[in-house]
């Protein structure tokens, strides 16, 4: 899912938690199904019946303390902090200093709001410091969707995942049939699950030592190879001086299609962004990529295999892998795409690349 907030947030700040508490503060001070669903998530820590009042972002709660968001009472007293969080660490201020300011204004809950796979290592930090702090252990509780705790003074920690909290919004919101904040609401959704695909995503135990991964990382490194050579040989790519390569984000090879020269691998940036495949063809916006004209001459392109734009303007053509088949199916079916790209060169007005000097030139 995406979205033009989803779009621009990246390319204007990278304060990534800013912006998404930011938006999900002006939807909470917007719609009162919204405040509706955050009164009865806290309600263990409202103490009964006090309604929230007023919603306001970057509370100051004292030197170098500003949670995200800070809920109000009727009689305008503090009731909650939420401190939203993706990847980043906690603070020196966290949770301790919140902890001391919510209690001296008389507030009780301190909400953690974090990606549903961080609530795990997000627990134990938290219960790291303030038993180092207080010298008595927490005692989480799952409550719903999310995990409550108490501190020695009666302070309440809440841990819940952005997923839980958008998703109860959003059934509140349909159920009113308030489009004004739906849209809001997909907006940020798409916001979030951006910013959820970033960043270091914390592996359980079994993820660490299963080998399926590994294995299929380097079953793709060698039916890309496989591929390559095939092609080689049947004269669609030529390698002559180009260089295999490996980057941060996959490994393969530069070759030239006559026209124009590319580089075939494994992408997994591209894989992660797109979800069309891990083995890609790229064409720059160099002189040997000669990525304009390449992507006139594949226009058609766009309804099939898909053709996407790289950050520096390049082009991106995935390479379908053809499912529930054999590894000589899948090299096969792999070189008719290769062939089909040859073909739209060829069949194209651009002019055969030539190579000035013997070093790669792209």
């Amino acid at each position: 899912m995406s979205s033009v907030l989803s779009y621009l947030a990246p390319r204007l700040t990278s304060q990534h938690e800013n912006l998404a508490t930011e938006a999900l503060g002006y939807l909470l001070r917007s719609s009162l199904e919204a405040l509706d669903v955050l009164q009865v998530i806290l309600k263990d820590g409202l103490g009964g019946s006090q309604k929230i009042s007023r919603i306001t972002n970057q509370y100051t709660a004292g030197e170098e303390s500003r949670p995200d968001i800070a809920g109000f009472g009727e009689d305008e007293k503090l009731l909650f902090l939420i401190e939203a969080k993706f990847w980043a660490g906690l603070t020196d201020s966290q949770p301790n200093e919140y902890l001391r300011r919510l209690e001296e204004a008389g507030g009780k809950a301190l909400v953690f709001l974090v990606p549903e796979l961080r609530m795990p290592s997000i627990q134990r930090e938290l219960s790291d410091r303030v038993s180092e702090k207080e010298r008595s252990p927490l005692k989480w509780e799952k409550v719903g969707s999310g995990f409550v705790a108490k501190n020695k003074l009666g302070s309440i920690l809440h841990v819940t995942s952005w997923a839980s909290l958008l998703n109860s919004l959003e059934g509140a919101i349909a159920r009113e049939g308030n489009t004004q904040a739906m849209s809001d609401l997909t907006q940020i959704k798409s916001l979030v699950s951006l910013f959820e695909s970033e960043g270091f995503i914390p592996m359980t135990a079994e993820s660490v030592t299963e080998t399926e991964t590994p294995r299929k990382i380097l079953m793709l490194n060698d039916l890309c190879k496989k591929m390559l050579e095939k092609t080689k040989d049947l004269g669609l790519v030529s390698f002559g001086n180009l260089q295999k390569t490996s980057y941060e984000t996959g490994s393969g090879r530069y070759v030239l299609m006559k026209k124009a020269g590319c580089w075939i691998g494994t992408n997994f940036s591209s894989w992660k962004k797109h979800q069309v495949s891990p083995l890609w063809v790229e064409f720059s916006e160099s002189d040997f990529g000669k990525a304009s004209e390449v992507r006139r001459a594949f226009d058609q392109l766009k309804h099939r295999n898909g053709l996407f734009e790289g950050d520096s303007g390049q082009v991106l053509v995935p390479l379908k892998i053809l499912p529930n088949s054999s590894e000589a199916e899948v090299v096969d079916h792999l070189i008719l795409q290769i062939q089909e790209m040859r073909h739209l060169l060829e069949v194209s007005q651009m002019a055969d690349y030539v190579f000035k000097d013997k070093k790669n030139s792209a």
